[in-house]
């Protein structure tokens, strides 16, 4: 009977790697980086899971000082390769040590397991030595063929991505670069499968238009992309043959801030809630608004609508407010509001749940309070109320005075209104206003006392995280 490798007991794995580990410290000496220096051992650790735990227990610090439980042990979900960190690495190492380097990213991206895959430049700048390195790892993730659909983001502003089309079975792209409109085009034709797109650019190194990928995305049910500056281009309205949108967001170019004389700010909240606009009286022009208008337009007169959360990062005027209120299917709207009294139009639409206004215009009124009636959520720049079917009124605020500066007797009407969460430094500025509430026989409640206590904090990275990130979070 023929010795397999798996029948060597633990003992004798135990001097192979001792031999192996001298051998890497003869070879690669020179060598700074450990994850370099002894890829041999590493690549044995991630051959299999049994390997793993024989590197684990023959020197657990050595496995823990590299991390190769990160590598193997647990197979990853989500993982994100930091290009301007790992050149850094690699321009201090030998040709040699690079081409192991290589080989350890390809053993990664190689696990069945990845689910979503980010490349990373975290520099404000691509620098031009950077490019080789840039194409020798997107050809390692073009390489992997994934069984099942991934999500690909590619994170590398400033830096020219072509062939974007040898990726396959992508289900999710998130696209910061600049790129051919010809090679998206080319992309979504050979990942049919492709349900989210997000474009983080206004225009394309050919000139073409994003309207062009519609005969390819059949089952495209999310849309981001950026606006161009061509107040007059109709294009977009070819977006409305994508028979399957379900989300579409549109934001401004970031260089247009100056010319609408909006302050933007960026907020990070239970989802990305793009760009938001402070000022009330900051409007984009009805004449930049034409093609995002005839978009909406075409997608009300379709026959059947799939559209249900709509995201504009800019105001609009009172007659798109009145198209948008005609798209029944919508759950969702974020925008903002030239005239804060525009949302009355919104107070009959059928399946509404939830609005946010990207200005500071008080959201405490007769038509929010309708709004809330319907248990629609509502929010604005630093306010959110939620009010739910068993009568339970919630506000969560930066402003302790909302219900003093705006108009409290709306709320004071709500039906069926038992409970009122508010922050406590509320119930010490607003008193006189909550007592009005209690009066009612509502209960006030604290809800900073109300919440549970804090989160857990998780531990650091391991030694090399600065290099891939991993992540099992879901989405």
């Amino acid at each position: 009977m023929k010795t397999q490798i798996t029948d060597i007991n633990h003992f004798a794995f135990f001097r192979i790697l001792d031999i192996l580990k001298k051998n890497c410290e003869t070879q690669h000496g020179d060598e700074t980086e450990e994850i370099i220096k002894y890829a041999d051992i590493l690549n044995f650790a991630t051959a299999s899971f049994k390997f793993t735990r024989i590197v684990r227990d023959w020197d657990i610090h050595f496995y823990t000082r590299l991390a190769i439980h990160e590598l193997h042990v647990v197979p990853r979900r989500n993982i994100t390769i930091n290009l301007d960190a790992m050149y850094k690495t690699l321009n201090a190492e030998t040709e040699e040590g690079r081409k192991h380097l290589v080989n350890i990213i390809t053993s990664i991206v190689s696990n069945p397991s990845i689910r979503r895959l980010k490349l990373n430049n975290l520099d404000a700048f691509f620098y031009e030595e950077h490019s080789s390195f840039a194409d020798e790892i997107l050809k390692i993730l073009q390489l992997k063929r994934n069984s099942k659909p991934i999500e690909l983001i590619l994170n590398i502003p400033g830096r020219e991505i072509r062939n974007l089309h040898g990726f396959r079975n992508i289900s999710k792209l998130i696209l910061t670069a600049s790129i051919e409109i010809s090679d998206l085009e080319k992309f979504c034709l050979y990942n049919p499968k492709l349900s989210t797109l997000e474009v983080n650019q206004s225009h394309f190194s050919d000139h073409g238009k994003l309207a062009q990928i519609v005969p390819h995305c059949s089952n495209l049910k999310n849309l981001k992309f950026i606006l161009d500056d061509n107040a007059w281009d109709n294009d977009y309205v070819r977006l409305s043959r994508l028979n399957r949108l379900q989300k579409l967001i549109i934001l401004l170019p970031e260089n247009n801030e100056n010319d609408m004389e909006i302050d933007i700010e960026s907020h990070e909240e239970e989802e990305d809630m793009g760009m938001y606009f402070e000022e009330i009286g900051a409007v984009s022009t009805y004449t930049r608004s034409i093609p995002i208008f005839q978009l909406l337009k075409a997608l009300h007169e379709k026959e059947k609508s799939t559209l249900r959360e709509l995201r504009l990062g800019f105001n609009i005027d009172d007659e798109m407010v009145q198209l948008i209120s005609k798209l029944n299917e919508l759950r969702g709207l974020e925008c903002g509001f030239y005239d804060p009294k525009s949302v009355s139009h919104f107070v009959q639409h059928p399946n509404l749940k939830r609005l946010s206004t990207l200005n500071k215009a008080s959201i405490i009124t007769d038509d929010y309070a309708a709004l809330l009636e319907k248990q629609c959520t509502i929010s604005n720049l630093d306010t959110k109320i939620i009010f739910n079917a068993k009568g339970t009124l919630s506000i969560f605020t930066e402003k302790v005075d909302i219900l003093r500066s705006g108009n409290c007797e709306s709320f004071l009407k709500l039906k069926n209104l038992k409970k009122i969460f508010v922050p406590d430094n509320m119930i010490k500025y607003e008193k006189a206003t909550l007592d009005r509430f209690l009066a009612l026989g509502v209960e006030l409640i604290d809800y900073n006392s109300a919440s549970s206590g804090l989160e857990s904090v998780s531990d650091s990275g391991p030694d090399y995280s600065f290099l891939w990130n991993h992540s099992d979070e879901n989405k």
